[in-house]
């Protein structure tokens, strides 16, 4: 998990828990002039992800995986090229399918 969030990420801090039929994966990685993976003109930054992976029955011989991602993002700059500005918001995405199979207990 450390070099896939190394490489993909260029660093950061991660998790992933697990129970029953739920599933969490998270990211954090700090962007400022003092953290791992520095590049460029920010002050202070970060972003955060979140994934969560849920797996329930539907009828008979079918099962629903969601989806829900939701990433966050802060930003502080104030530099002669860029000049003075602050940004931060999030997004949230959810999918759901349905497929054949079989959930055990």
């Amino acid at each position: 998990m450390e070099k896939f969030i190394f490489g993909y990420y260029e660093g950061g801090i991660s998790s992933v828990y697990m129970r029953h039929f739920i599933s969490f994966f998270l990211i954090k990685k700090d962007g400022s002039k003092t953290g791992q993976g520095r590049r460029g003109y920010l002050q202070e930054g970060a972003w955060g992800a979140i994934h969560v992976i849920e797996v329930g029955p539907e009828e008979e011989g079918t099962a629903h995986y969601r989806l829900t991602s939701t990433v966050m993002l802060s930003l502080t700059t104030d530099n002669e090229s860029s000049g003075t500005f602050s940004l931060s918001g999030s997004i949230r995405r959810q999918t759901i399918r349905i497929a054949s199979g079989v959930l055990l207990p």
